[in-house]
């Protein structure tokens, strides 16, 4: 008997990129639903990446997604 290919749920990063600052959510360990847990204050590309980083760890992310804006007006 095959079990095929199957993996467990995971939880996601969701990062809400702006020029002053980056929102982050975080789902649940389901990936059901997600929290806003932090903003971080935009510095240089680098020091920016790394908290990225940081915070995939901390939450034991296994994928991030990053949020695209339709309009800069948020409509």
């Amino acid at each position: 008997m095959s079990t095929g290919d199957f993996s467990l749920p995971a939880r996601v990063l969701g990062l809400d990129v702006g020029s002053k600052t980056i929102g982050v959510a975080v789902s649940d360990p389901l990936g059901l639903t997600a929290q806003g847990v932090c903003v971080i204050k935009r510095s240089s590309g680098d020091s920016d990446a790394g908290e990225v980083s940081r915070l995939a760890n901390l939450y034991q992310a296994e994928t991030i997604v990053v949020g695209y804006p339709v309009s800069l007006s948020g409509a």
